[in-house]
């Protein structure tokens, strides 16, 4: 398998309809989508070949923006994709929690089983798979009361870095 370079962009601190806190900005949505077609331009002019534009942000229009950028980049020839919706879509949909056993035992393992897969089929923002994501990437950021709410919350996912 070749070796791929991989670069991780910074924040556009900007929101569409953002929770109140730091770092976010709150902006319209023709700004959100201003700035983030600029971004995908100047990522697109670095060479990039493959795009993911993240956010776990549940404000549709704020998706809309980055799904605006997705097509952009898919449009001028660079595999672009913005999951978010994907990853709603699935969760919405997950009548069987089972296929997610791997990411239950690496996360939490002294869970009970049964109970976690049972609430996984109700996960969903601040739920399991984004607290996992969170605490791996900027644990920091989330609150020790995940240490006092139902199984979901209190666990990480253990991911590999991508090098």
């Amino acid at each position: 398998m070749p070796c791929w370079p991989f670069i991780v962009a910074g924040h556009i601190e900007m929101g569409v309809d953002p929770c109140p806190g730091p770092g976010t900005q709150f902006s319209s949505y023709l700004s959100v989508r201003k700035a983030v077609l600029e971004a995908c331009r100047a990522i697109a002019e670095l060479g990039a070949s493959k795009v993911v534009l993240m956010t776990f942000h549940g404000a549709p229009l704020h998706n809309a923006a980055l799904e605006a950028g997705a097509e952009w980049l898919r449009a001028s020839g660079v595999g672009a994709v913005a999951p978010f919706h994907i990853i709603v879509e699935k969760l919405i949909d997950l009548d069987d929690p089972s296929g997610y056993s791997a990411a239950i035992d690496a996360a939490a393992p002294d869970a009970p089983r049964d109970e976690l897969l049972r609430w996984l089929a109700r996960d969903m923002h601040a739920g399991f798979f984004e607290t996992s994501l969170a605490m791996h990437l900027a644990p920091a950021t989330v609150g020790e009361i995940r240490k006092r709410l139902p199984h979901g919350w209190r666990w990480r996912i253990p991911l590999r870095r991508v090098r």
